[in-house]
């Protein structure tokens, strides 16, 4: 049984619980101070001495407490001699790089644990170089799967440089950690130089958090750190997420230009796509790819367009070909299964724009155009796009037969956008069955007007209570015309009237395990539909 030490909790309370640590209790295996839980040290002490006795508890998390030097030393004593504890988390930003180098002799020469949580503990490059020659020295235990140095800015590109060599020794214990945070650790561009990418990757590594660094790089051109970053991530046999969002990151680069007459500038974009989509395919492990809050495409600097109509077509041709490569890319992916490319600007922003030059057409087609994703792509989320309604419904229509879910949320599509893409939804779907199980449409523009429209046409596709054909679909019945698998359909944040809500309540009532979010999703129900 996991115990938790909450806020309300009073001193004596907490004194029982590592009294229950002391007596060696088989049912408290996890014990959680929340940072406004008063823990003096005094408490601090007893704690440590139990947990050199104790066999049973796995995860200590004291998070947010000012455990200075002293305080680490006492629990490096207590790691020496404990060989349960699996997770521990403890100190706050004042923790730093004396608090790192107090605890790294216990993390050495302890055996049993797996996960090391530094986030916002004050660690610098210096405290990360003290923790990698520490857990290097020959006597060493270590066992360390996973490391968190998220949101420790002063790590900087020296301390990734660092722990990426400790990563390739044979003689580091660190070389066999599978989960590696990087998360707000002050990364710039330097760290992803073609050829000579510093960044902690292994055949050991599963999971890779770069998100919220800032990778940008000159719009004049000079290296490619995206290109960079999936070439060197290929090499990781074992890699199941990567995730760089809001990095500041150009995912395709500027060079995939086109000249004055429209046509792209062949040698070039093509050299870099090609690499980009063999990168890609080189990722044979790649389940889960985060690039949400970075950049399409910069504008070529040295090739600006004039103002007027005549700039719009060459400006979309260039973002059309960058979305396209993209969309190529991802595809060639060959186990990718969740995809989050929201707020990339797949949007074309022109609103006279011909659909032949949309942008997030261009991506939905190219990512479809080959059966490979329809093999393992499960979730894709193309949220805060600016997409317009045809690239909105595209990717409703292709992506029903591949993905599981696809969240539009934030598009601002409208009543029409809404419309459109039910009917893209309800579509008949010839020789391909439906695979579409979540279809979150939140925070749109819709009224009541389009969201009745909506809940009308998914009505005549879906099971109803009491249909013939609710459980098996009947030999007579045309597969095209068969019901939908639609589980969820997400619409809150939209002004859907009292009869948006009406009409809602009525589908849910007559449907077969169909739920209909209306109200903004709880947090937790968020995560769900996510995971």
């Amino acid at each position: 049984m996991a115990l938790n030490a909450w806020s309300t909790s009073s001193t004596a309370k907490l004194d029982a619980t590592i009294q229950r640590l002391q007596d060696n209790d088989p049912e408290l295996t996890s014990l959680f101070i929340l940072p406004n839980q008063s823990l003096p040290e005094s408490q601090w002490l007893k704690l440590c001495d139990a947990l050199k006795v104790n066999t049973h508890l796995e995860s200590l998390y004291a998070s947010g407490h000012a455990i200075g030097e002293v305080g680490a030393l006492v629990l490096c004593e207590a790691l020496m001699d404990n060989a349960t504890l699996k997770s521990v988390c403890v100190g706050s930003s004042s923790f730093g790089d004396d608090g790192l180098a107090a605890l790294s002799p216990g993390l050495a020469l302890n055996g049993s644990l797996r996960r090391l949580d530094l986030e916002n503990k004050g660690v610098s490059g210096k405290g990360v170089q003290t923790l990698i020659d520490t857990l290097g020295e020959s006597h060493s235990m270590s066992e360390l799967r996973e490391l968190s140095l998220a949101r420790n800015e002063a790590v900087g590109n020296d301390g990734a440089r660092a722990l990426a060599s400790a990563v390739a020794s044979s003689a580091n214990p660190l070389r066999f950690l599978e989960v590696i945070s990087l998360r707000s650790t002050g990364l710039t561009d330097r760290s992803l130089v073609p050829g000579s990418v510093a960044l902690p990757i292994s055949s050991a590594l599963r999971t890779l958090d770069l998100r919220k660094n800032n990778f940008s790089h000159p719009e004049t051109g000079g290296a490619q750190p995206f290109l960079a970053l999936i070439e060197a991530v290929a090499r990781a046999s074992k890699l199941e997420s990567l995730l760089v969002s809001d990095c500041e990151l150009e995912l395709v680069p500027a060079v995939l230009s086109v000249d004055s007459s429209g046509s792209a500038s062949h040698d070039a974009a093509s050299t870099v796509s090609d690499r980009l989509v063999a990168a890609f395919k080189a990722c044979e492990s790649l389940r889960h790819l985060n690039v949400s809050g970075n950049l399409l495409s910069r504008p070529v600097a040295h090739q600006q367009d004039v103002d007027g109509e005549d700039a719009i077509a060459p400006r979309l041709r260039r973002r059309r070909s960058a979305a396209a490569c993209l969309g190529h890319a991802c595809a060639a992916a060959p186990r990718l299964e969740k995809l989050d490319i929201s707020s990339i600007g797949l949007g074309h922003g022109e609103a006279e724009a011909p659909a032949s030059l949309d942008v997030g057409v261009a991506f939905v087609e190219a990512l479809c155009e080959q059966p490979g994703p329809a093999q393992s792509l499960q979730v894709v989320d193309m949220s805060k796009n600016s997409l317009s309604v045809t690239a909105a419904t595209a990717a409703v229509l292709n992506l029903r037969h591949v993905a599981q879910k696809l969240f539009l949320t934030q598009n601002k599509i409208g009543d029409d956008g809404v419309r459109s893409v039910s009917k893209a939804l309800c579509s008949p779907d010839g020789a391909r069955p439906q695979t579409l199980l979540l279809l979150d449409l939140a925070n749109n523009g819709m009224t009541e007007a389009g969201a009745v429209d909506l809940l009308a046409t998914v009505g005549k596709r879906i099971r109803r209570r009491g249909d013939a054909n609710m459980d098996t679909p009947s030999a007579d019945v045309p597969p095209a015309n068969a019901p939908i698998p639609l589980r969820v359909l997400v619409v809150g944040g939209n002004l859907l009237g009292e009869a948006g809500h009406a009409a809602a309540e009525a589908l849910e009532a007559e449907a077969v395990d169909l739920q209909i979010y209306r109200g903004k999703l709880e947090e937790e129900d968020a995560e769900s539909q996510h995971s």
